[in-house]
């Protein structure tokens, strides 16, 4: 144990989270509970149990029988003043307690949902703050939470070196990977997860995703394969005419912009009857 955190590369064993749970239930005030009426016990459950196991959640995603076992002795004691109440001592059920006042809840921390919240911070601070000593450092966050995360934040370039070019929400508030999700699962995922957009753009390592596009354009159905081939074509011609804008004409370079410019050269290219760019170009307006 390090800071109350077990230290251990494997996955946590239950003998190293039993205590946790025993932390909750010392922290319930026994024969003094019958002295507290449900205000009371409310206010104590807010604020000493349901916090309790803060600093362990912001490092471990903790397995949903210890929630479990901790939402049990809260519910106990804020019901019955005990470490466990039956159905039958429960006015209303677990799940809209928790909910907030104004959907008519008392406002206790849903913890699962709490843990989520504490451990997107580190996806947050991975974007606005790498000064942070553990940048770089795997991260672990659940599934569903790195999912809310992409789902809420849209990401505005500038540098390029903290958006990730085929995951971050760039392009008009959707990703790459949204865009082309059968190319997307062609990129080797370490390459997908870590490419950013000053890599990508200004590092030349375009050249080895090229690659990638090669093998992915052979692997496409003979109907779909000019067309996919002509949509990298397309991408290229406007990324040189917009590169000979930056370098000759002393024009910034916008993203959003250039995407546009994509758009709408290739629905000129569609009404030339590039009919294989079609179907392509219905999935970017949808």
């Amino acid at each position: 144990m390090h800071l109350g955190i077990p230290l251990t590369i494997a996955k946590p064993a239950k003998a190293d989270l039993l205590p946790l749970i025993d932390k909750v239930a010392n922290k319930l005030p026994g024969w003094k509970a019958s002295l507290l009426n449900k205000a009371g016990r409310l206010v104590l459950v807010k604020s000493v149990l349901s916090s309790t196991p803060v600093h362990l959640m912001l490092a471990l995603d903790l397995p949903k029988w210890v929630l479990k076992a901790i939402d049990i002795r809260m519910r106990g004691f804020l019901w019955k003043g005990q470490e466990q109440a039956n159905g039958g001592n429960c006015l209303v059920s677990w799940r809209k307690v928790q909910q907030p006042y104004q959907y008519g809840g008392l406002g206790i921390h849903d913890l699962e949902r709490m843990g989520w919240a504490l451990r997107l911070r580190w996806l947050w601070f991975l974007k606005t703050d790498t000064s942070k000593p553990w940048i770089g450092l795997p991260i672990q966050i659940p599934t569903q939470a790195e999912a809310l995360f992409k789902m809420a934040v849209e990401v505005t370039i500038g540098n390029g070196e903290d958006t990730l070019f085929w995951t971050d929400k760039w392009l008009q508030g959707r990703s790459v990977a949204n865009f082309t999700p059968d190319l997307y699962r062609a990129i080797p995922k370490r390459t997908a997860k870590n490419r950013t957009m000053s890599h990508a753009l200004f590092n030349r390592s375009w050249v080895s995703e090229s690659k990638v596009l090669s093998r992915f354009s052979k692997r496409s159905p003979k109907e779909g394969r000019k067309g996919f081939n002509s949509m990298v074509i397309l991408v290229c011609w406007e990324l040189w005419k917009r590169r000979n804008a930056c370098v000759l004409e002393k024009i910034r370079l916008d993203v959003q912009i250039m995407f546009q410019s994509v758009v709408a050269e290739g629905h000129l290219w569609c009404l030339a009857r590039a009919s294989t760019l079609q179907d392509l170009f219905v999935r970017i307006g949808s």
